[in-house]
C-alpha cells in the first residue's frame, strides 16, 4: 500500500483526524479527547507501515473543511472501506443516504436484507472509521430519537441541525421533529 498521509482539521465546534492516501480517504475520526490522536495513530501504525504527517492541505480535507463550514453539500469522496461484509454493506448503503435526509436503523436493516438487524446495523454504526462521508449521524431511531454517536450526541445533533433538521430535547434525550 502507497503512504498513508494525515492530518487534523478543525472547523467551528469539529475536531477530526483524517487519514488518507493518494487516491482514499481510509479514516476520518472526531477528535474530542485529548488521547483522541493518540489512539487514532495507534490504530494507523497497526494497520498500516509507511504513515505521515500532511505538511500541506489535502484535497480531501479541504472538502470536509467546507462541508463543515456549509459551504458544500456534498462529501461524495472515494473511500477504502475496511471490515467485516455486512459492515461494508451498511456503510455502503448510509453512503446512499442524501444530505438532509434520514433513515431508522430498521431502513438501514431492511436495504441492505436484514430486516430484523436492526441492532448489528447499530453495531455497524459503532464502528464506522469513515465519519461524514459514512453518514451514521443520518440514522436514527424508529421514533426519531437520536441515538448511539460515538463522539457524543453533541455532534449529531450540531450535525443533523446543519443539515436542516429540527432537533427537540426531551428530558434527556434528544429527537428530530419531523
Amino acid at each position: 500500500m502507497s503512504t498513508v498521509y494525515y492530518e487534523n482539521i478543525n472547523v467551528n465546534n469539529f475536531k477530526l483526524l483524517l487519514a488518507y492516501t493518494k487516491d482514499n480517504v481510509l479514516r476520518l475520526h472526531f477528535n474530542t479527547e485529548p488521547s483522541s490522536e493518540w489512539y487514532f495513530l495507534n490504530s494507523l501504525h497497526h494497520d498500516f507501515r509507511d504513515i505521515k504527517k500532511s505538511e500541506l492541505r489535502n484535497n480531501f480535507a479541504l472538502t470536509i473543511e467546507e462541508y463543515l463550514n456549509g459551504k458544500s453539500k456534498d462529501l461524495n469522496l472515494p473511500v477504502q472501506l475496511t471490515g467485516t461484509e455486512f459492515n461494508k454493506r451498511v456503510w455502503t448503503e448510509m453512503m446512499k443516504i442524501p444530505y438532509g435526509e434520514l433513515r431508522s436503523y430498521r431502513d438501514v436493516a431492511k436495504a441492505v436484507g436484514s430486516e430484523k438487524a436492526s441492532r448489528a446495523v447499530g453495531n455497524a454504526n459503532n464502528k464506522n472509521n469513515i465519519v461524514l462521508i459514512v453518514p451514521c449521524h443520518r440514522v436514527i431511531g424508529s421514533n426519531n430519537n437520536l441515538v448511539g454517536f460515538a463522539p457524543g450526541l453533541e455532534y449529531k445533533v450540531e450535525l443533523l441541525e446543519m443539515e436542516g433538521h429540527k432537533i427537540i430535547k426531551k428530558q434527556s434525550s434528544f429527537f428530530v421533529d419531523r
